[in-house]
């Protein structure tokens, strides 16, 4: 059985900062922000699919959590599209962020974290990379909201899943590749 250690950190303050540009080097356009936003739940997707039979019938009902909430990203995904106003775009982009949270709080909490393989585990890590840009662009156009303790918290232990140095390019590519 793998056994995977988290290291711990202390949380980087995220509210109110901006970011200006995208995994492209230009501005955040919608069109970079609904691929990144597609990147991490298909990765997520196709991560989780390759792992969920392998995790203990224990944890069944965190298992449950984790796929309902990838469901409803999936769901989300399917009404975003370069043509929405910019407020709408970013309300749906927020309602799938918050799966995402949620879905890291789940997968992250010990003692799953630990048990739960690559590469569901490898693109827990690669999202924790991506959020930051994706909430900059929410805030851009609509007003930001207090991180969630348990989100914040989940942040810390992903960020610990992801090779360290990795650009949101980097990370949107490796999302992308997980098959």
């Amino acid at each position: 059985m793998l056994r995977r250690e988290l290291v711990f950190a202390a949380p980087v303050a995220l509210g109110g900062c901006t970011i200006a540009t995208s995994l492209f080097g230009a501005a955040a356009t919608p069109a970079n922000i609904i691929s990144e936003v597609s990147a991490m739940v298909v990765g997520l997707n196709n991560g989780f699919n390759d792992v969920k039979a392998a995790l203990p019938a224990a944890y069944q009902t965190e298992i449950s959590k984790i796929q309902a909430d990838l469901n409803l990203a999936t769901g989300g995904l399917g009404t975003l599209s370069t043509n929405l106003p910019a407020t709408t775009g970013a309300t749906v982009v927020q309602t799938i962020e918050g799966y995402i949270n949620d879905l890291m709080s789940v997968a992250t909490t010990p003692p799953l974290a630990s048990l739960i393989p690559s590469p569901f585990s490898t693109a827990i890590g690669l999202v924790s990379v991506v959020l930051p840009e994706i909430e900059a662009f929410i805030n851009q156009y609509l007003a930001p909201v207090a991180p969630v303790a348990a989100a914040s918290l989940a942040r810390v232990r992903a960020a610990a899943l992801a090779p360290p140095g990795l650009t949101v390019a980097q990370a949107v590519t490796q999302l992308q590749a997980i098959k």
